[in-house]
């Protein structure tokens, strides 16, 4: 495809893209673009299966599914936290709980420069299992975004895998609204992220990571608002376990990983320090195991 002179869009044609979702092997097209692009020159799709998303106003994005005869409209509606690079998860997050899209589909993604820097992007996703069950469960339904979660679940996937200094460590991340938790937690030690502005504690940003599985050492667990900003590290979980069955090899970490979000409207995510597997608990209910 040839290069566009600057500020020029791409135009994407039917031919050009089946033969793109044919390559790739791609049962969906999720079309992104700006309500003021001229839809007959960005691309005329005529497929089976079309996923395209317009935006018809600054708030709301209108989804329009294709499938043989049939159509349906859904709305993708923006919140203070969305942003270029959350709202591809976002959107794919709600076709999966919608059951539009399922596990291994592979959707190819077309991005304008609404969304992205680019004139036009094409990105491939392949909804994997974990993926899959963030949206079926809609895991991330009380958070401003799924990155969220997916940051977590990427900084205990390190600490699963690495441990620290050589051996092998356990912690707990739980995710939830800050005023709700306050009265389960309490702090062990001084709370290393307190007084420190919004950015630089922000779960989404990658240099926060090594902080973290620094921090992961410590007694206690992190709590996350739902905004992704990491309150605390080494914070006791205060809450009543006793009627929280407890299954071999489980200890005070997955009693209270459950417990707090069968009280809470929270999200827990556990790293096992015997297994090194990964739990994902809401409503008090396992729901992901890596």
């Amino acid at each position: 495809m040839s290069e566009q002179s600057k500020g020029k869009k791409v135009i994407l044609n039917t031919k050009q893209l089946k033969m793109i979702a044919g390559l790739v092997e791609a049962k969906f097209i999720l079309e992104v673009r700006n309500e003021s692009s001229d839809y007959e020159d960005w691309c005329d799709l005529d497929l089976d299966v079309i996923k395209e998303l317009t935006t018809y106003s600054e708030d709301v994005y209108k989804i329009t599914l294709h499938k043989e005869d049939e159509i349906l409209e859904l709305e993708f509606h923006k919140t203070d936290t969305t942003t270029p690079e959350n709202i591809v998860s976002d959107i794919l997050s709600k076709l999966i709980n919608e059951k539009h899209i399922c596990q291994d589909d592979r959707v190819l993604i077309i991005l304008d420069n609404s969304i992205s820097k680019y004139n036009s992007t094409i990105l491939v996703v392949d909804v994997n299992r974990v993926s899959y069950r963030i949206g079926k469960f809609n895991l991330a339904e009380n958070m401003s975004s799924e990155t969220i979660l997916e940051a977590v679940l990427d900084v205990a996937q390190q600490i699963a895998i690495e441990g620290r200094e050589g051996k092998k460590i356990g912690t707990l991340f739980v995710i939830g609204d800050e005023d709700e938790l306050k009265k389960y937690t309490r702090q062990l030690i001084m709370n290393p992220f307190k007084g420190y502005e919004k950015e630089f504690c922000d779960i989404t940003n990658l240099s926060l990571h090594e902080t973290i599985k620094n921090f992961a050492q410590l007694d206690g667990g992190f709590i996350i608002n739902k905004e992704g900003r990491v309150l605390s590290a080494g914070t006791y979980i205060d809450v009543d376990t006793s009627n929280i069955k407890a299954y071999a090899g489980w200890g005070t970490k997955h009693l209270a990983a459950v417990a707090i979000t069968k009280e809470t409207n929270s999200v827990s995510v556990l790293v096992s320090e015997s297994g090194g597997r990964i739990k994902v608990f809401k409503n008090g209910k396992l729901m992901l195991r890596i």
